[in-house]
């Protein structure tokens, strides 16, 4: 386990003559406020839209008993659910099913902690039957937990959590497969989990269902029925234990007004517990503007693939897939730049429209020439968060997927090596 304090070194000249910007400790700025006058913009994994957040995945603890002005990783309180919220933007997961499209909006009901509200799978709704058998639900927690449990009811059934206005305890899932992924690299193939297979029950006469599993690290849940009566779900619930295995912070961006020199980065950690088990790893990148992220578009005259109706695959766990419908957009050129009629600017205007956008000129010298455009220049062209939000709605203007800008930033830089971690009293000594 790991907690830290950051100090760099920021400025024009001598290293040693530069005021040192603290994050946390006794005498930096607090964790939580990012550091930054810039907001940080954090790109969420189906890479179609962000975040403004210092801590991917909510997992970062600000307040950690006894360490004042430290951030840990968060722990598991191993009573409490932590399937609820996941698909907030705090969090960044999501709930969804890949083969029943129409419960999508009911699907935020099952994590919702409200024990009065449900995904109702009855046939009670409509005339037709239920059709529940198959039916799938991928569950992102949006980071890695450490998880022992999972539970599932309909309403009224759990005697803890009582709805008798809802008298729905005999409505349980007759059949059920669980499984399980960790959300690492390793475990996927082409960006789909690898799922595992921890319980499954083909005759279920249990109205709350309750799985415990040896403690794993887990990202990602599936539920799949695998029986033909109707059923719902008031919660499906999750319950964890230890720290989790990774958080991150990203700090906010720091503008210095014009070009500086970034000097030492130090900082200094805490390790409990074995500290082969644990370790900080601390990147940086700079960049001329203050937009990190690149949004991208379409660009206008190229095939537009667009698949109908619900995706049937199980890979929509998969961020690509998800974020394009299930349509392979691998070979679609995608531009950063805005439409010429959403340019006020009649030079950048006609370059929009004449090169840029279009269709006869290869995409590949379409930008270059927008790399020669001046930094003040792209600014004004390039598609912002706004502009991006409104794509899908112009015709041929499509949305494209959200990347790190690697025109106008630098890369994440590799980690810093172990002689930036110092004690406490060092950490603002511009000498060492």
């Amino acid at each position: 386990m790991l907690a830290i304090c950051l100090c760099a070194n920021l400025g024009g000249g001598s290293a040693s003559a530069d005021p040192a910007t603290v994050i946390g400790g006794d005498l930096g700025s607090r964790w939580v406020d990012g550091g930054g006058d810039i907001p940080a913009l954090v790109i969420r994994t189906d890479r179609k839209a962000v975040e403004q957040t210092n801590t991917p995945g909510g997992v970062v603890d600000f307040a950690p008993p006894g360490w004042l002005n430290w951030i840990f990783p968060q722990r598991a309180d191993t009573t409490v659910n932590i399937a609820i919220g996941a698909d907030s933007d705090t969090r960044g997961g999501s709930i969804l099913s890949p083969n029943a499209p129409r419960i999508a909006n009911l699907l935020p009901l099952m994590i919702d902690g409200d024990l009065s509200t449900a995904l109702d799978m009855t046939a009670s709704l409509g005339s037709q039957g239920a059709q529940v058998l198959g039916i799938i639900i991928n569950l992102d927690l949006g980071a890695r937990f450490g998880v022992n449990r999972f539970r599932f009811f309909p309403r009224n059934a759990d005697p803890a959590f009582p709805t008798p206005e809802f008298p729905r305890q005999n409505d349980f899932i007759r059949g059920y497969e669980v499984f399980i992924n960790d959300g690492t690299p390793e475990n996927q193939i082409e960006g789909v989990p690898i799922l595992t297979t921890v319980a499954v029950e083909g005759q279920n006469e249990e109205p709350v269902v309750d799985i415990k599993i040896p403690p794993q690290y887990v990202r990602f849940v599936r539920l799949k029925s695998i029986a033909t009566r109707g059923f719902e779900v008031a919660e499906l619930q999750v319950f964890g234990t230890g720290y989790v295995p990774e958080a991150r912070y990203v700090s906010n961006i720091y503008d210095f007004g014009a070009p500086a020199i970034l000097g030492r980065l130090r900082w200094v950690q805490q390790q409990i517990g074995d500290p082969g088990l644990s370790r900080v790893r601390v990147r940086t990148r700079t960049g001329h503007d203050a937009q990190p992220v690149e949004f991208n578009k379409i660009r206008p005259g190229e095939d537009i693939f667009r698949q109908g109706g619900g995706v049937a695959s199980a890979d929509a766990f998969n961020p690509l897939f998800t974020a394009t419908g299930g349509a392979n957009r691998s070979s679609r050129p995608e531009v950063p730049w805005k439409a010429a009629d959403d340019v006020d600017e009649p030079e950048l205007s006609d370059l929009i429209r004449q090169v840029l956008d279009n269709e006869e000129v290869d995409v590949r010298d379409a930008r270059e020439a927008y790399k020669d455009l001046s930094i003040a220049e792209q600014e004004i062209i390039s598609l912002t968060l706004a502009d991006y939000g409104q794509l899908g709605a112009r015709g041929k203007q499509d949305p494209g997927v959200i990347r790190d800008d690697l025109i106008n930033w630098s890369a994440w830089s590799p980690p810093y090596p172990a002689t930036g971690i110092v004690d406490a009293v060092s950490l603002q000594d511009n000498s060492q």
